[in-house]
């Protein structure tokens, strides 16, 4: 469970306790729109679970999280917005940890075409795939 926010200055965790911009909860994530949104459908999904970035997955456990939120995103983007082609249409970013402003592992999806600042910045500061920036260990 996320912690409890008089104890963190994570902005995340206090979004979980306070239910704040809540678009779908399970047990193990949190889905919200992203407050600058770089797409006509731009929401995060953060594990419930404080985890800074990608570079803090270390377990199988964490991973098995990630892969919950990949699934989670595509469900949502299935069910809510019919209009659009998860193949063609949709995209899921990590932030490469050196560029997280909110250091709570959170994963951008972005359905439809990117505004210009979108294509700007997802170009340079995020990647698809979460395990590129875990600890090379776990691999």
């Amino acid at each position: 469970m996320a912690l409890n926010p008089s104890k963190s200055s994570c902005l995340f965790c206090k979004f979980v306790h306070t239910k704040e911009n809540l678009l779908y909860e399970d047990e193990q994530v949190y889905v919200f729109n992203d407050f600058r949104p770089k797409a006509p459908v731009h929401f995060l999904v953060i594990p419930k679970r404080h985890l800074r970035d990608s570079s803090h997955i270390i377990s199988e456990g964490d991973l098995v999280l990630v892969e919950h939120m990949i699934k989670v995103a595509k469900e949502y983007v299935k069910s809510n917005f019919k209009q659009y082609k998860i193949k063609d249409d949709m995209q899921l970013h990590f932030h490469k940890p050196l560029f997280t402003m909110v250091k709570h592992l959170h994963l951008h999806v972005l359905v439809g075409p990117l505004t210009l600042g979108g294509k700007l910045f997802f170009c340079k500061c995020m990647s698809n795939d979460p395990k590129m920036f875990t600890r090379k260990h776990f691999y």
